[in-house]
C-alpha cells in the first residue's frame, strides 16, 4: 500500500486531538491527499475579478487573475493554471478547499516560509488574497515539469526517455539540489517537516523546487537570535510550544522516527536529514524507505528502528549503472543512505550539509565518510579519479619493466658465453699444443 501522502494522525490517547486540529487528513492508494469534503467542494471552481486590498496603512493593491484550468488537487486546496492581468505572466495559483473557514490560516502557513526565503530551489511564492466568496488563496511561480515521485515511477517502470534524461549523475545532482534548498532553510531557522519525492518539482529545464512549505517550523535554538519575529510566524513554531503533540504531522513514509512518536518542540534538523535519506532511498530503489499494508504498520515500524534494506530494484539481474531497472546500488551510496536513515539521530549526519558533502565527495569520486573506507578502496578511487596519470604510470612501469628483462637477458647471454668459453678453453688449448708439437 502506498501511504506517501501528508497525514495528520491522532494518537490513540488523544481522542480530543482531531477537533482541535480540524480534519485529519486521509491517504488513499495512489498516495495523493485527501480530506473529507462535500460534493459541493469536489466540484467546486474558483473564479474572482480584479480585486482590491490594503497592504499596511496606506497601499492599495489591485489584481486580477484569469484562471486556465485546474491542475492539481490537495489536501487543503486546489491549484489552477492562471495568468497575472498586470505583469501578464503565467502563474500557479492556489486556492483553500476547507469546508472549516477557521481553517484557512492553516493554508496560509505553506506561504510564510517561501515567502521569506530567497533560494533558486525554492518555490517562490508572489501574492497572497481572499476572493470574492472569502477563500484565502496565494500565487506562486508557475512551474513546467513533474514531480521526482513521477520520475522515480517512470525510471521504475523502465521508460526509455525518462532513463535517458535521469542518470544516476542527475539524479544526485537533482538531490543535491534538494539538499542546498533544505540546508539554507536551516541556516534560516526553518525546518520543512514534510520532505518527499512528491514534494519536489523538476523543471524542464532543469529547476528543482522544494514544495509544500505547510508544516514548517523554527528550529528551537533560533528562536531567541529572531527575537520579535518569532512571534509573527504564528504555527510555525513559538518559545511556548510543546515537546510532543497528541498527534503526528507528516508523510509517514518518509518520517523521522522522532516525528512518528509525536515530538515537536525537540525537533531539529537531523530529522530533515532522515527524510532526505528517505528521497535518496527511493531515488535506488525506486520505493519507499518503510512499506506497510497500513499506516498503523509503518509508523509501528517507524518507531521500533527496523532497518531499511537497500536491495535491488524490483528486476535486477546485473551490476550497471546504479538508479536504473536491473541494477545494483554501490555500497557508497547505500552507506550515505543507511546513515542518514539512521534511527538514532546521533548516529545520521548531523547536518544537510554534512549529507551533501557525502555525495559530493561520492560523485567526484572520493571515499565518503559514512563507508569508512580503507586503505585500497582509496587507492582504488584515486586510480579511478587520475585515470590518465595512472594510464602513464602503467606504461612506464612496463617500458621500464621491458628494459630491465632486456638488460638482465644481455647479462645472461654474456655469463653464458663466459661460462662456455672457460669450458671449452682446455680444449683449444691442447689442440694448440699438439699443433705445435707436431710442426
Amino acid at each position: 500500500m502506498d501511504v506517501t501522502g501528508r497525514i495528520v494522525y491522532v494518537l490513540p490517547d488523544a481522542q480530543t486531538a482531531e477537533t482541535e486540529r480540524g480534519p485529519s487528513v486521509e491517504v488513499n492508494g495512489a498516495g495523493a491527499e485527501s480530506t473529507t469534503a462535500s460534493a459541493e467542494e469536489s466540484t467546486m471552481a474558483f473564479s474572482m475579478e480584479a480585486a482590491e486590498f490594503s497592504v499596511g496603512e496606506n497601499l492599495t493593491v489591485s489584481m486580477g487573475y484569469s484562471l486556465q484550468g485546474q491542475i492539481a488537487r490537495g489536501g487543503m486546496g486546489a491549484i489552477f493554471s492562471a495568468e497575472d492581468a498586470e505583469l501578464g505572466r503565467k502563474v500557479a495559483l492556489k486556492v483553500s478547499t476547507l469546508a472549516d473557514r477557521s481553517l484557512n490560516d492553516q493554508f496560509l502557513r505553506e506561504t510564510k516560509v517561501p515567502a521569506a526565503l530567497a533560494h533558486p530551489n525554492i518555490v517562490p511564492i508572489h501574492t497572497i488574497g481572499v476572493d470574492s466568496d472569502g477563500r484565502p488563496f496565494y500565487s506562486m511561480k508557475m512551474i513546467h515539469g513533474r514531480t521526482l515521485q513521477w520520475i522515480i515511477k517512470q525510471i521504475a517502470s523502465g521508460d526509455r526517455e525518462t532513463l535517458a534524461a535521469y542518470s544516476q549523475q542527475e539524479l544526485l545532482n537533482v538531490f543535491r539540489k534538494v539538499c542546498d534548498a533544505v540546508a539554507f532553510a536551516h541556516a534560516s531557522g526553518d525546518l520543512h517537516r514534510d520532505l518527499k519525492p512528491d514534494n519536489v518539482m523538476v523543471g524542464e529545464f532543469g529547476e528543482v523546487l522544494v514544495m509544500d512549505w505547510g508544516l514548517a517550523k523554527l528550529i528551537r535554538k533560533t528562536r531567541e537570535s529572531r527575537g520579535a519575529s518569532t512571534e509573527s510566524v504564528g504555527d510555525l513554531g513559538t518559545p511556548s510550544e510543546p515537546e510532543t503533540l497528541p498527534y503526528i504531522e507528516g508523510p509517514p513514509q518518509y518520517m523521522s522516527p522522532e516525528q512518528a512518536n509525536g515530538l515537536f518542540g525537540g525537533l531539529d534538523e537531523r530529522s530533515d536529514v532522515y527524510s532526505l535519506g528517505g528521497i535518496l532511498y527511493a531515488m535506488l530503489t525506486h520505493r519507499p524507505p518503510v512499506t506497510g499494508s497500513s499506516i498503523n504498520e509503518v509508523l509501528a515500524k517507524l518507531r521500533s528502528g527496523e532497518t531499511p534494506t537497500m536491495g535491488l530494484p524490483k528486476g535486477a539481474v546485473s551490476k550497471t549503472t546504479p538508479a536504473q531497472p536491473g541494477t545494483a546500488i554501490p555500497a557508497a551510496l547505500r552507506s550515505v543512505t543507511l546513515k542518514a536513515l539512521a534511527h538514532e539521530r546521533s548516529n545520521r549526519y548531523q547536518s544537510v550539509a554534512e549529507l551533501a558533502s557525502d555525495i559530493e565527495a561520492y560523485q567526484n569520486g572520493f571515499a565518503t565518510q559514512a563507508e569508512a573506507a580503507g586503505t585500497w578502496t582509496k587507492i582504488r578511487l584515486w586510480v579511478g579519479r587520475n585515470q590518465t596519470l595512472s594510464a602513464s604510470a602503467t606504461v612506464l612501469s612496463l617500458v621500464v619493466a621491458g628494459f630491465t628483462g632486456r638488460v638482465v637477458q644481455k647479462r645472461r647471454e654474456a655469463s653464458d658465453a663466459i661460462k662456455n668459453l672457460r669450458e671449452t678453453a682446455p680444449t683449444f688449448a691442447l689442440r694448440a699444443k699438439s699443433a705445435l708439437e707436431d710442426g
